[in-house]
């Protein structure tokens, strides 16, 4: 009985022992699971592209969007592409130079610039300079823009010496948009003592109607005129000219500065306006100098009147031609004096390039 008593302690400890250590058995393999899940589930988001664990882990700072645990776990938003630079290859800048031999055997240096955008903006310039017979440097500058409506803007600008040491810069600027035209060009002679003689020629085209608009200004003083004018070197001098409506070129010796001087002797007025015109004298057509003013005066010494004054003058002589105004004018009181007022300069043209 005894035997049989410890027999069966001892099965029951050894079905006990069995059955813990199949308990123990069977958690292990789950802790392991659990381990492997939690590190398969960072990896495997990483790894669910195929590119392995390795990769998974540095998914995040490469930013590759071929994985989707790699996409999934950028949160930073990044797809690959940078945002400093998104519209940046848009832009196109270039520059060259280079020496060419012109048909005149000069030695040229060109500078080219060439500049785009994305929105259809191009502006493109080039600078030409080199040496005359004289030595003296040319220096030739032209830049064209476009805007993105397809406007178009054209401005060139020479600057030389000429043979009297004369700086000489021309700057013609030419407008497009549409039907409308604008050409200005404006021509700068500085000569060795300073003085500043300015031509300027702007030509309006709109809907096929062109206007002209010229003028010349010396030391402030400005003559309009709807003639073409020109500055030319006659005889180792500067010679202003201007071309008539038949052709025929004319000198203009008078500078606007002296016309206005010899204006105000003859009409003795204030606001004094100068504008080169033509007319037609004994059968010939000639240029002439208009001098225009209104007087202000009291008709009787009681009413008070505007007087209108004109002065003609020879542009290559400095000769008063005749002075017109109203027959009654020596009824107004204050018309003539024999102190002639100063003469207000007259401002150039706003719009000058």
């Amino acid at each position: 009985m005894k035997d049989q008593a410890r027999l069966k302690k001892e099965v029951l400890l050894f079905l006990t022992c069995f059955l813990v250590s199949g308990v123990l058995l069977s958690f292990g393999p789950i802790n392991v699971l659990a381990d492997s899940g939690s590190n398969g589930g960072g990896d495997s988001g990483s790894d669910s592209s195929g590119s392995g664990s390795s990769e998974g882990g540095s998914g995040d700072v490469d930013g590759d969007s071929s994985g989707s645990g790699s996409s999934g776990s950028d949160g930073s938003g990044n797809t690959g592409d940078d945002p400093d630079n998104s519209g940046s290859s848009n832009d196109d800048k270039s520059e060259s130079t280079e020496i060419i031999i012109d048909e005149q055997g000069r030695e040229v240096t060109v500078t080219t610039e060439i500049e785009k955008n994305g929105d259809g903006e191009e502006e493109i310039k080039e600078t030409r300079s080199y040496f005359d017979e004289n030595g003296n440097e040319v220096v030739i500058e032209s830049k064209i823009e476009t805007g993105e409506s397809g406007e178009t803007e054209t401005e060139t600008i020479h600057k030389f010496i000429d043979e009297n040491g004369n700086e000489v810069k021309v700057v013609v600027k030419v407008e497009m948009e549409g039907n409308e035209i604008e050409r200005t060009e404006k021509t700068t002679i500085t000569t060795p003592d300073g003085i500043e003689i300015i031509l300027k020629n702007k030509v309006e085209t709109e809907e096929g109607v062109q206007e002209t608009k010229n003028s010349i200004e010396v030391k402030g003083f400005l003559v309009t005129t709807k003639l073409s004018v020109k500055e030319e070197i006659k005889n180792g001098a500067t010679i202003i000219k201007s071309q008539l409506s038949t052709g025929a070129e004319q000198d203009i010796i008078v500078m606007p500065d002296e016309a206005h001087q010899i204006a105000l002797d003859a009409i003795k007025a204030q606001g004094i306006s100068i504008e080169l015109t033509e007319r037609a004298e004994e059968g010939v057509l000639t240029s002439v100098f208009m001098a225009e003013s209104v007087k202000q005066g009291k008709l009787f010494g009681l009413f008070n009147i505007n007087v209108d004054l004109q002065a003609l003058i020879n542009p290559i002589t400095g000769e008063l031609i005749e002075v017109n105004k109203p027959w009654w004018a020596f009824l107004v009181a204050g018309e003539d004096t024999n102190q002639a007022p100063v003469v207000e300069e007259i401002s150039p043209i706003s719009d000058t390039p």
